[in-house]
């Protein structure tokens, strides 16, 4: 079977009776992966859709709001290394140590932090 066909057996309480699902790393990344896509479109979709109406009319959209859109846009790079702060622990702690000026690893694939 190729990767993506394989599943983990996980047992369904008292009745021992298997049931296939989804590992708990692929849950998390499949969390991970959502919640990246929900943060992107979460701050880019208003900067479209102000564009894509002052393109019809330039006067629709006042420049108060035309400014927040721009702004909204720049925010999915402020909420990525959130999400992975909140979505992996090795990357919290590389970045706790980080902005404590501790000794932080050369090597990211390193534990020692």
């Amino acid at each position: 079977k190729q990767w993506y066909q394989r599943r983990v057996a996980i047992t369904a309480g008292d009745d021992e009776t298997p049931r296939r699902g989804l590992s708990v790393a692929h849950r998390r990344a499949f969390g991970t992966v959502f919640a990246q896509i929900g943060g992107f479109l979460l701050c880019f979709l208003p900067f479209v859709i102000f564009v894509g109406l002052s393109k019809i009319d330039k006067d629709i959209i006042p420049t108060r709001v035309q400014v927040y859109g721009a702004c909204s846009s720049s925010m999915s790079a402020i909420i990525n290394p959130i999400i992975y702060m909140n979505t992996n622990k090795t990357f919290k702690r590389f970045v706790i140590n980080l902005l404590k000026c501790r000794n932080v690893p050369t090597n990211p694939t390193s534990t020692a932090v």
